[in-house]
């Protein structure tokens, strides 16, 4: 079972695709939270016979036991394209389908800017899939064209991720079962495997504990590694090959 985010879990829901197994994926993922609406939603398990009205009564007792709001639609989009993207990031047998949604997302969303950045690939496989193919594209070289150009746009996009609503937390609880767990007054983070965030000169992501410092290194070419969130609408997690989302 994949791990849901919330984010993802509300797209399904304003999209009107979400399933009650969905649910509880999402509170299984989150258990941490150490929440007693959140177990109770977990422990309803992923069966085919979850009655979703039921299961979607108990995710809005965890909401409120939260203290939480429904994202914004807007908000979910922007998360479904990067993860569309993120896909992108490394050689998929679905590359075609997945630029396909990110460019329908795109224009039936009236996001002009986005839809610029993918209209020149979507062009290229219009004209291999259905045109004269006058470039005489292969599916190799459509499938190369995309992660070069997924990883171009990757890049040169500028994160808006700040990190303010952690300085200045103190630490409630470090825990090791399961994983590590380092809660905070608001939030937490959670650690899976080995990482560190750094550029060329500096590290960028450290937890400061007095004199301690905690560096955690993220080496899985397939599995995410970390997970650091307020408890509310900041939620940041490692990617395969140390990328952050």
């Amino acid at each position: 079972m994949n791990p849901i985010e919330r984010l993802e879990l509300y797209y399904k829901k304003y999209t009107e695709t979400i399933e009650a197994k969905d649910y509880v994926a999402w509170a299984i993922e989150n258990i941490f939270m150490d929440k007693m609406s959140i177990k109770k939603l977990a422990g309803m398990g992923i069966g085919e016979d979850l009655n979703i009205f039921e299961i979607e009564a108990m995710f809005g007792e965890v909401m409120d036991d939260l203290h939480l709001e429904a994202p914004p639609m807007g908000e979910c989009l922007d998360y479904r394209l990067k993860q569309l993207h993120i896909q992108l990031l490394v050689p998929t047998e679905h590359a075609l389908e997945l630029v396909r949604e990110i460019y329908d997302l795109t224009l039936v969303n009236d996001l002009v800017e986005e839809q610029m950045n993918w209209q020149e690939i979507n062009d290229a496989i219009d004209d291999f899939e259905y045109g004269d193919n006058i470039y005489h594209y292969t599916l190799e070289k459509i499938h190369k064209m995309i992660i070069e150009h997924a990883r171009k746009l990757w890049h040169s996009t500028l994160s808006k991720i700040t990190f303010h609503e952690f300085i200045g937390q103190k630490i409630k609880n470090v825990t090791f079962d399961p994983g590590f767990i380092i809660e905070f007054e608001k939030g937490a983070l959670k650690l899976e495997c080995p990482w560190r965030i750094r550029n060329a000169e500096v590290i960028l992501l450290i937890v400061q504990i007095g004199e301690l410092f905690l560096d955690v290194f993220h080496a899985s070419a397939d599995f995410d590694g970390w997970t650091l969130t307020d408890g509310e609408d900041f939620y940041l997690f490692s990617m395969h090959g140390g990328s952050i989302v």
